[in-house]
Formats: structure tokens, C-alpha cells, sequence
């Protein structure tokens, strides 16, 4: 596969058009990943420099998911890589340290603190950037940043309660690309993420309420008509302020009612509307219908090829290949990415 995979990047480049195409950066990247995959770096490194946009970032990152655990290894790296040396990048995070603060420079604190190693300095105010990005409901292209560089590094790296913050940011961050990108089945799988995530999380607070994030994931579920029995229980937790909503605010607890409302609508809607006939398409063959293996995010019966997790418990739990993919692309914890930290410890 890999030098199937060379040939292919090689005819690339030999391609001038290529070049000029929107799609070559994908081209390159997905090349690079590849490589990284298979560990062949100095190809990998080839393909990131044939990228036109955000070269340099993925450089850095790609130096980071190899090194973020050998400071002497990184810094041989970012030589090599024309990057700056170790100290170079530690005099610049004092001199932005002493900056005024805006989100250009708590961005450029961001990557300076990872690269140098620096994780829990990164957290702080990677975590403040997104939180006000969060808060305005405005995800700048700095705060997606900031979250591929501290998703860079391995989460065993930071502390608990850190890990934490990463996770329930990352998942929140990818559940709204996930919304954008139409990925419709892994935006209540992310939001739940998310929440679990939150629950676990004290200092600083998570800038949406648990409340809140349950009415998102209510919403989202309505309006695709996936409702789900679990949602309606959560929502009049909500209302009656019970368990993890004893801090639900009145605003809430009115959107919960009204969700409630219109879920007894549609289901009322739905009972006056079935037809009692069997529609022969729709009927499962041993073709399309693979009898025990369902989805643990949608709950449906898997066509095709199936990922497996395992959970903490021991249990194994099943998602389709193209779910998993969409899952990947949103969000950097994912059943394609570490798989052991799919939920916090």
C-alpha cells in the first residue's frame, strides 16, 4: 500500500495542473497521513510542504504527535524543519506573554506553548479562546486551530481534569462542523460526548450548561425526526430539575416544556399517519441486513463493514465504517483516532 501510495503522490507532482486544482492540498494531506500512518515521516513530510495553505501548521503538528513526548527529539525536528530552535520558540512565548491580549496572540501562545512543550500553559489559554468563541457562537478559524494543536499532543500528556477540558471542547467544536458538514448521525453522538465530558469538568466551568447542551441535542433530533425515548427522559429531568439539571435555569426549563410539547405533537402527527402495508424495498434480505450488529450511536443495524470499541467495562460496541469517518473529520477524538480514551477516565 505504501508505495502504491508513493506512485500515486509522485504522479501528482508530476502533474503541473494538479497544482493549480482546489482539491491538490487534499491530495497532499491525505497523502501525508497516510505516511504518518506507516510511519515512513520523510515522505510525509515531503507531501505537507507540497500543500499551499496551512503547510507550516501541519508541519508543526505532525512534529508534535511524533515528539510531544522527547523534547530533545522535537527540537533536532523543528531545526531540520526550519521551525526555529527550542530556545528561539521559548523566547517568543515570553515576548507574546508580555503582549496585549487578543485571540491572534493567545492563538500564537497556543502553538508556542505546545511546541515548546509547555501543555499545561497551553490548556489555559487554549481553553479561555475557545470559551469565548463558544460563548459568542462564533467558532473562528483560531479556535479550530488551537484545538488540532492541543489534540496534537497525547492525551496522557495532561492532567485529568485538563484531558477533560480538551475532550468536552474538541466535541463540542466537532459536533457544530459536524452540523455544517451535514453528518447527521454523529451530531448527537458528539453533543452526548460532549456532555459526558462536561459532567466531569469543574475549573474553569464549560461555557454551555448541561441543560443547554441537552436542548441542542433535543432540537437537532426533532428537527431530523430522530427522536429518541432517552431525550424525552433527560428533557423532564430538566424540567423537574432533577440530578446532573438541579441548576436549570427557568429560560431552560421553558424550552424543555415547549421540546416536550412538540415532540407529543409529531408523535401524535405520526400515529394518525402510518399505513399498515409493507413496503417489499424496505424489507431486510441477507444481502443488506447483517442480524446483531447495530450501531451504538444510532442504534441501527450496520450495512457494510463495522468498526469495534471497547469500554471500559470490557463491553464492545459496534459503528459503521462511514460513520467512524465522519466522526474522524469532525473531531479528533474518534473510533478512528486513540479508541482508549473514547471517554474520560
Amino acid at each position: 500500500d505504501a508505495h502504491e501510495l508513493e506512485l500515486a503522490i509522485a504522479l501528482c507532482m508530476l502533474n503541473s495542473s494538479l497544482q493549480q486544482l482546489q482539491q491538490a492540498d487534499r491530495v497532499f494531506l491525505l497523502a501525508a497521513y497516510r505516511f504518518e500512518e506507516v510511519k515512513d515521516y520523510d515522505m510525509a513530510f515531503q507531501c505537507l510542504r507540497r500543500c499551499k495553505s496551512s503547510a507550516q501548521e501541519e508541519i508543526e503538528r505532525m512534529i508534535l504527535r511524533w515528539s510531544c513526548d522527547d523534547v530533545e527529539k522535537a527540537s533536532a525536528l523543528y531545526t531540520q524543519h526550519g521551525i526555529g530552535s527550542m530556545e528561539d520558540l521559548r523566547a517568543e512565548a515570553k515576548r507574546l506573554e508580555e503582549e496585549e491580549e487578543s485571540s491572534a496572540s493567545e492563538f500564537q501562545l497556543v502553538r508556542v506553548y505546545t511546541l515548546t512543550h509547555q501543555f499545561e500553559k497551553a490548556v489555559r489559554v487554549g481553553i479561555q479562546l475557545m470559551n469565548k468563541c463558544i460563548e459568542k457562537d462564533n467558532i473562528t478559524r483560531e479556535a479550530r486551530t488551537v484545538s488540532k494543536y492541543l489534540s496534537s499532543v497525547k492525551i496522557q500528556l495532561f492532567g485529568k481534569e485538563e484531558a477533560v477540558q480538551i475532550m468536552a471542547h474538541e466535541s463540542f467544536l466537532g459536533a457544530k462542523l459536524a452540523v455544517d458538514l451535514k453528518y447527521t448521525s454523529v451530531v448527537p453522538a458528539l453533543l452526548r460526548l460532549c456532555r459526558v465530558n462536561v459532567l466531569c469538568t469543574s475549573n474553569p466551568p464549560f461555557p454551555v450548561s448541561l441543560a443547554k447542551l441537552t436542548l441542542l441535542e433535543s432540537q437537532y433530533l426533532l428537527d431530523k425526526h430522530m427522536m429518541k425515548d432517552r431525550m424525552v427522559l433527560e428533557l423532564q429531568k430538566i424540567v423537574t430539575s432533577t440530578d446532573e439539571y438541579k441548576s436549570s435555569t427557568p429560560e431552560e426549563k421553558d424550552e424543555a416544556i415547549a421540546l416536550l410539547d412538540q415532540i407529543m405533537l409529531n408523535m401524535s402527527e405520526d400515529y394518525e399517519n402510518q399505513e399498515v402495508s409493507l413496503v417489499g424495498q424496505n424489507m431486510p434480505s441477507a444481502a443488506c441486513k447483517r442480524a446483531g450488529v447495530k450501531s451504538f450511536i444510532t442504534g441501527e443495524d450496520i450495512r457494510g463493514q463495522e468498526f469495534w470499541l471497547m469500554q471500559r467495562d470490557g463491553e464492545k460496541v459496534a459503528i459503521s465504517r462511514s460513520d467512524a469517518i465522519m466522526w474522524h473529520r469532525c473531531c479528533a477524538f474518534s473510533p478512528l483516532g486513540d479508541g482508549s480514551l473514547f471517554c474520560p477516565v
